[in-house]
Parts: structure tokens; sequence; C-alpha cells
């Protein structure tokens, strides 16, 4: 039997529906569920960043300060 793509990645839809986005008005992280929540900040509702590195990313793999330290400005 064929594994599925969450059995491979050992992942389950919810952990793969849980994501961070980057708002750049805040210059701040926030987490949210895809089709739970909107995919916009909560604060100013505006729609996260779709900048290299700055893309939405799971809450899996999220490290903030990994994110901070290897990033320029």
């Amino acid at each position: 039997m064929i594994p599925t793509t969450d059995e491979m990645d050992k992942t389950t839809p919810e952990e793969r529906n849980a994501l961070v986005g980057y708002c750049e008005n805040h210059t701040e992280w926030f987490k949210f569920t895809r089709g739970v929540h909107y995919e916009r900040c909560p604060k100013c509702k505006s729609k996260f960043s779709h900048r290299v590195g700055y893309q939405l990313i799971s809450q899996r793999s999220f490290k903030e300060e990994k994110l901070k330290k290897g990033r320029r400005r």
C-alpha cells in the first residue's frame, strides 16, 4: 500500500493547517489555523507578507530565533 503525504511527513491535517504569518505593518509573526481563522493579521487585518523569507510557514518548523538571526534587512 502506498503511504499518503501525511503518513510520510508524520503529520496530521490539524498540524498541516497550523501556520504562522508575518505582518509587515507590525513586524511580528502571528500563529493561525488555515480554514478556521482568516489568513490576515489579527491586529490590522492586512494580508500576511509574501516577501522571500517572510512567507507563511508551518508552526511545526517555525523557529523565530533562527529566522531573526539569518535575515538581512
